[in-house]
């Protein structure tokens, strides 16, 4: 993502994200998740990163991982606009 080719980490990251949903790595799932928001955020597709904000949101619901979201989102100016339109 450092070299702005989110294309390729966008690939990447869903690979993992597969990964890590089948070993139950909730902490790095859940960062993972953001920065594959991201990815779909600079790809144009806000739809998809909606979609990745809502899952973490929902994993928040049940599990006290808030901390560490805001940590990794906190990188990512975009997701954080894009969460306060979500909500307004």
């Amino acid at each position: 993502m450092q070299q702005k080719r989110y294309d390729e980490a966008r690939i990447f990251f869903s690979a993992l994200e597969t990964s890590l949903k089948a070993t139950g790595l909730k902490r790095e799932l859940l960062r993972v998740k953001v920065r594959l928001a991201m990815c779909y955020l600079t790809c144009g597709d806000a739809a998809g990163a909606v979609r990745l904000m809502e899952e973490i949101a929902s994993i928040l619901e049940t599990q006290d991982y808030g901390q560490l979201v805001l940590t990794a989102i906190q990188r990512y100016p975009m997701l954080i606009s894009l969460s306060k339109r979500k909500r307004s």
